[in-house]
């Protein structure tokens, strides 16, 4: 049980945002989140889209107006792809697609032949879920609005074929120790892949997405009906 703790704990962490100079402040808002969260279940790892946490969160102002953005989170997956004619967005096993029209948007799903297909009951949804789903993706995309000038500046990578710089930070206190790292591609201010390990009373434990698939140009959308 204290493993799942840890876990959870570590993921919640990822969900706060730590301000980064390590000062006292860091390891007492480490100390409190740690004891708010031990009951966590450690399989919500994954983020959940209809989480209060993003509900007034608006969507990143430089955030890619085409793209398809593909995060790793281990237990799930989060996608996205974004063009001039809708949105297609994926958490976990769950995909929807969400098509510009005259008044809007038109809500699609998968039939059975994994085709999407226009949803008339889910048509009252479009704006507000899709707008929530990006404005959530968006967040992990900017980790959290960090400040990387403040952390301390690694060395250079590649993810997914983008030339990325890596940026770290510790958080520490009487009896727990948290890693953060993040990296982050050159170009767009995109975090590729961010880890956060840690350990508490001397148990440890692992949070992490990575990005797994990027694209900027020649971006569509699937097919659809």
């Amino acid at each position: 049980m204290k493993r799942i703790s840890v876990i959870a704990l570590l993921c919640l962490c990822s969900l706060v945002l730590f301000s980064c100079n390590g000062n006292d402040s860091d390891s007492a808002e480490a100390s409190d989140t740690a004891e708010t969260v031990k009951a966590t279940n450690a399989d919500s790892i994954a983020p959940d889209i209809n989480t209060s946490v993003y509900d007034n969160i608006e969507i990143h102002e430089g955030f890619p107006a085409a793209c398809l953005i593909t995060y790793d989170f281990g237990s799930s997956v989060m996608g996205l792809i974004r063009t001039d004619k809708g949105v297609y967005i994926r958490s976990g096993d769950s995909e929807m697609m969400f098509l510009k029209t005259a008044g809007g948007y038109s809500t699609y799903t998968k039939d059975s032949d994994g085709v999407f297909v226009l949803s008339e009951d889910l048509q009252n949804l479009a704006d507000g879920y899709m707008n929530q789903y990006i404005s959530t993706f968006s967040t992990f995309c900017y980790a959290h609005e960090q400040d990387f000038a403040s952390m301390t500046k690694g060395t250079k990578v590649t993810v997914c074929d983008r030339l990325c710089t890596e940026y770290y930070y510790t958080v520490t206190n009487e009896d727990s120790r948290y890693n953060y790292t993040y990296t982050v591609d050159d170009e767009t201010g995109i975090c590729m892949k961010y880890r956060l390990d840690g350990t508490e009373n001397g148990e440890n434990g692992v949070y992490e997405y990575t990005c797994t698939d990027f694209r900027l140009e020649n971006v569509s959308l699937p097919k659809y009906k």
